[in-house]
């Protein structure tokens, strides 16, 4: 008991702190309050893989940490055959309806329970990520279960579950923050991060993660804090394998000193060792071969590389060139399966936004933005861009393809989120409680044109008849 008390007192100590800084209590009460209004409108399982993060979400709930291969060209685990016949059902269907949607259609079969058989169930693009950021879902699921609830009450517990926990997790990086305050809160709080935060995806709790990661390189000034910090950084790698450039980024953010440098390195080489500790323990037994019909073959593909480097570079440039504005896009806010656009006035306002944060983020004379430092952090991420171009490039991407194949827009939010230590930070930190609020103002308004605006193409993709 006093164990819990303790973490009560801990939680209720955190909340009083995000609650005294105006530009994080802002973010954690818009958040999910615009978070639950997508959750009432976009329909089940119509966000990127979620079908497939769903299963993975289940099978962890039941302790099934490790997925098995099911055959060459499948992974997964033994799941309730009611959870996979909602799941597929849901996945499914054709979307936009041919009919204006009703509730009732949205639910469902909401008789459906986790009752049953349990039925082989593969998820093999998701299998091979480790459980760390399910578990807000996982717990959710699995607490649903117990309750005898049906699956589709316990698929919006799961989706729930994600949006207050990448939710808190934003507040307290925002209040932490000494770098470009409201550019992190604006880059945690895009339609894309919305959509993520209400799926059963990884993804929310991982980009919150990696704004803490973020942060905390920022203010760390002591070996056991760069110490805390490498642990999240390296499972923010594990979750995405093509952001490993990231885990050297405590060496360009420690002050000057022998001292501090070797224990930079030993921050690094954490951050690298638990994403292979990672590979091994659920990665490797899961590991099956992706679109082999359409001839993706990673072996053959990195001798392609070897022996036309330049021709890869120009790939890569045509790729850039041709889908350069679509990643843009995709990063602000393509909703659902990539479908669900909010238009390029709003696309524009976004990035906007996030240029004027920017510009409020560097000061007025710009004091340390050029530095060795930053040179280092610069060469990181964009090594970390270029991991996850190369990335899908080996196992998504046909063999001499001309363009690069499976790149998502929503791939770069940790590695944009990263960027704010580029930005200078002022000696004391900024005083708690004396965020302008004007910032405050701006990050709601943000927050809430990009509900509503996410709300308005939802409605219009999933919700209204065809040509309406």
């Amino acid at each position: 008991m006093a164990r819990f008390g303790r973490t009560g007192d801990l939680f209720r100590a955190i909340l009083l702190f995000i609650g005294r800084d105006r530009l994080a209590l802002t973010y954690l009460v818009l958040m999910p309050l615009c978070g639950i209004t997508l959750l009432l409108t976009l329909p089940p399982l119509q966000m990127p893989d979620e079908l497939t993060h769903l299963l993975k979400a289940e099978a962890i709930s039941q302790g099934d940490w490790v997925a098995h291969r099911l055959n060459a060209h499948d992974a997964g685990s033994l799941l309730p055959e009611g959870l996979v016949r909602f799941a597929w059902t849901a996945n499914n269907t054709v979307y936009p309806p041919r009919r204006p949607y009703a509730f009732v259609n949205l639910i469902g079969d909401t008789r459906a329970r986790f009752d049953g058989p349990y039925v082989p169930a593969g998820y093999p693009n998701t299998a091979i990520y480790p459980p760390f950021f399910y578990f807000p879902s996982a717990v959710a699921l699995g607490i649903a279960r117990v309750l005898g609830a049906p699956v589709f009450f316990a698929y919006l517990c799961a989706r729930l579950a994600v949006l207050l926990t990448a939710s808190f997790l934003g507040a307290c990086a925002i209040a932490w923050a000494t770098r470009a305050r409201l550019l992190l809160a604006l880059l945690l709080s895009l339609p894309m991060d919305m959509g993520l935060f209400v799926s059963c995806a990884q993804d929310g709790v991982q980009i919150a993660t990696a704004a803490l990661v973020a942060v905390g390189l920022g203010r760390c000034t002591t070996d056991r804090g760069l110490i805390a910090t490498a642990l999240p950084l390296g499972l923010v790698i594990a979750a995405k394998p093509a952001y490993l450039p990231l885990a050297f980024l405590p060496m360009t953010c420690m002050s000057a000193g022998r001292h501090k440098m070797r224990m930079a390195v030993v921050a690094s080489c954490l951050a690298m060792l638990i994403p292979l500790i990672c590979t091994v323990l659920f990665t490797h037994p899961a590991k099956v071969g992706f679109r082999v019909a359409a001839h993706v073959a990673a072996p053959v593909q990195l001798m392609y590389v070897v022996r036309h480097p330049l021709h890869v570079a120009h790939i890569l440039a045509s790729t850039l060139r041709l889908m350069g504005w679509t990643y843009v896009r995709q990063f602000v806010g393509v909703l659902g399966r990539l479908q669900v656009d909010l238009g390029a006035v709003s696309d524009g306002a976004a990035v906007a936004a996030l240029l004027v944060a920017a510009l409020s983020g560097i000061g007025k004379m710009g004091k340390g933005l050029v530095s060795w430092h930053n040179a280092g952090t610069g060469g990181i991420l964009a090594g970390s861009i270029l991991a996850v171009f190369m990335a899908l490039y080996m196992i998504w991407t046909p063999v001499a393809a001309p363009l690069i194949e499976g790149i998502q827009g929503r791939y770069f939010i940790p590695i944009a989120i990263m960027m704010t230590l580029l930005f200078p930070q002022s000696p004391e930190g900024l005083p708690v409680g004396r965020t302008p609020l004007r910032q405050a103002v701006f990050l709601g308004g943000f927050m809430v044109a990009g509900a509503m605006t996410a709300q308005r193409a939802i409605m219009a993709f999933y919700w209204l008849p065809v040509g309406r």
